[in-house]
């Protein structure tokens, strides 16, 4: 995320599911600057749904542009750190 699209305000999410009498099932997501969710995956492991969605966010924001990218979730991250840059004079 950082070195593609140069957005720092991202997320790996958790939730747990339980229904009487059943085992819990784990849910987990990427959250982009507070927009819906993506490569949501739900799995009988918090280890394996929290890979799985990090895999399928990957596969989700591979061959969009950064333009794209920014305009999708409302992304400014780079613009301000070389706006702080300019400011302070220093690189």
């Amino acid at each position: 995320m950082q070195k593609s699209f140069g957005c720092h305000e991202y997320n790996l999410f958790n939730s747990e599911e339980t229904v009487d009498g059943m085992q819990p099932l784990f849910w987990s997501g990427v959250m982009i600057h507070d927009s819906e969710p993506i490569g949501v995956w739900k799995a009988k492991s918090g280890r394996y749904a929290n890979i799985k969605a990090a895999i399928k966010a990957v596969e989700e924001l591979e061959g969009m542009a950064p333009y794209e990218f920014r305009a999708k979730f409302g992304c400014d991250c780079r613009e301000e750190t070389i706006n702080e840059i300019e400011k302070d004079g220093t690189a």
